[in-house]
């Protein structure tokens, strides 16, 4: 991550923002305290495939049946 000291030579937003893509993020710094810190926003992300582990898992059909009395009430 690189650092720009605005007291030295004031960047122009256009820098900052190039540096902060180019860096993965850029720390702002007045008189050598850290004021700001400027990131780039992650990337767009791809769209998810359905399918990708086909057969990975299976539902059995009782999925939705409801559960006996004896899971609710703790009987053995």
């Amino acid at each position: 991550m690189k650092t720009i000291e605005l007291l030295i030579q004031p960047p122009s937003l256009e820098a900052v923002l190039e540096a902060a893509v180019k860096e993965a993020g850029v720390v702002l710094t007045k008189s050598g305290e850290p004021v700001a810190q400027v990131i780039p926003l992650p990337g767009k992300s791809k769209q998810r495939v359905a399918p990708l582990h086909a057969g990975a898992w299976a539902v059995s059909e009782d999925f939705d049946e409801p559960l006996p009395d004896e899971f609710w009430l703790g009987k053995p």
